[in-house]
């Protein structure tokens, strides 16, 4: 989450964003989404978006899953998926 909105501070030029997190099943799932100057999926998600690149690296190290989805001029909506749901709970998994 800090890093999506370090991002969101650095470059959305957005004056909302709105964060969500809930579970869905087994997952954990955490959405940041912003009203932002967006940008295109080559520019935006390529190799120099380093803080992006950490997201998706650092989420698939613990099997979770990441989506990146942008619209230039509507922003950008980051969200991850991590295990860890509802039915982990008796295991010390979060909820």
């Amino acid at each position: 989450m800090q890093e999506a909105l370090t991002n969101v501070v650095r470059h959305a030029q957005a004056t909302r964003v709105e964060v969500s997190l809930r579970t869905v099943g087994n997952w954990l799932e955490l959405e940041i989404k912003d009203n932002g100057r967006g940008c295109a999926p080559d520019s935006c998600f390529g190799s120099k978006a380093l803080g992006l690149l950490g997201i998706r690296e650092r989420v698939a190290a613990v099997g979770g899953t990441t989506d990146f989805l942008s619209v230039p001029g509507k922003g950008v909506a980051v969200r991850v998926r991590l295990p860890g749901g509802a039915s982990s709970a008796g295991n010390g998994a979060c909820k």
